[in-house]
């Protein structure tokens, strides 16, 4: 257990989580690296000390990074187990103007009562220069044990505008997308629904 900067009661806060007498329920806010070696197209080649120099985005945090990390973004442990049913959309087709709801059912299969963070992610679909995918949207639920929640998460206009070279700004883009939803950034914890925006 990392317990970084907890202040004066952060003993008594690990104490509590390893002794289950709470529950915990946060997410990664950043993504873990396995190793220096998958940050390498950003170290100096040449430097004996291999300073970092690169600061292009490609292959660096959950957004662009295609390799699998050490902890990624949005991970969390709990004395909780959740599964994801199969989430619905308002719509399967939308303007670029209008909100989308996406409803995501979220069990929790252990015999300890806790909370789950629901994320929601985008995908640009067909677009090379696009993030892999972006959070979008987010929502914690407390789910008793052995029941289920019916999460309900609104996708804004601003959901679907991406940063455009010609613009040198985000805009709105019209096309296919993949939605993608459950307690974490990592693909094999994520389902998936298609949108189209016109």
């Amino acid at each position: 257990m990392n317990a970084w900067y907890g202040g004066q009661s952060s003993g008594a806060a690990v104490a509590d989580v390893l002794s289950g007498d709470y529950n915990p329920s946060g997410k990664l806010p950043v993504t873990f690296y396995k190793s220096i070696e998958q940050l390498d197209n950003g170290l100096s080649k040449t430097s004996k000390h291999k300073g970092f120099e690169n600061y292009d985005m490609q292959g660096r945090t959950y957004r662009y990074m295609k390799e699998t990390p050490l902890y990624p973004f949005g991970h969390g442990l709990s004395y909780s187990n959740f599964s994801y049913g199969n989430a619905t959309l308002s719509k399967n087709s939308i303007s670029a103007n209008e909100n989308i709801t996406i409803s995501v059912p979220v069990t929790n299969t252990s015999g300890k009562n806790g909370e789950e963070v629901v994320e929601v992610y985008i995908k640009r679909n067909n677009d090379p220069l696009a993030p892999v995918k972006t959070l979008r949207a987010f929502q914690r639920v407390a789910v008793p044990s052995k029941t289920s929640k019916t999460v309900q998460l609104t996708l804004s206009p601003d959901s679907f505008m991406f940063y455009d070279e010609k613009a040198d700004d985000l805009v709105s883009k019209p096309g296919d997308y993949t939605i993608l939803y459950g307690g974490t950034s990592a693909d094999s914890g994520l389902k998936s629904l298609s949108l189209k925006v016109k």
